[in-house]
Order: C-alpha cells, then structure tokens, then sequence
C-alpha cells in the first residue's frame, strides 16, 4: 500500500505542481495507508509523511486475568500522512 504513496508523492514532485498554502482549503492527518490512498483518490494532495512513535505501558497479566506487580513498556513506531484538499475555484 506504501508503494501507491510513494508513486503518488514522486509523481507530484516530478511534475512541480507547485502546491502552495494558500491553495489548500483543507488539511488532514491519517495513519493509514489506506486511508491515505482513498483521498489520494479522490482529488487531494500528499503535503507530507511523518514518523510518529508512541511509547506505551503493557501489563503483564497472568492466565486468571490478575496483574502481576510491574509493567514493560514498548515502543509503537508507524508513519502518518498529511494530505491536503485544493479549494474550489
């Protein structure tokens, strides 16, 4: 799925479609390529991808559901999209 987006952001600077702030009527950040994809396909543009981690705490539990004393932390690391809508002339 990262390969359309990819191909997406390569086309556009390729092309120097010259996208400027004030030719952006909506802005919006998604976490999935999917996502990513499905406005790509309707019309908007990919204005960026981020690196985004999170650090989380994970309970170690035992099998009767009760918690042992202590938790692990883990990190989650994905990237996010930000893309962008062209205003209506």
């Amino acid at each position: 799925m990262t390969d359309k987006i990819l191909e997406w952001q390569y086309a556009a600077t390729t092309r120097n479609e010259g996208t400027t702030s004030p030719d952006i009527g909506e802005v919006r950040t998604v976490t999935t390529a999917a996502a990513c994809n499905q406005l790509l396909s309707e019309g908007w543009v990919l204005l960026g991808v981020y690196p985004f981690t999170s650090v989380r705490e994970m309970a170690q539990g035992t099998a009767d559901g009760t918690q042992k004393q202590g938790t692990r932390r883990y990190v989650h690391r994905f990237v996010g999209f930000v893309v962008g809508k062209r205003r209506e002339s």
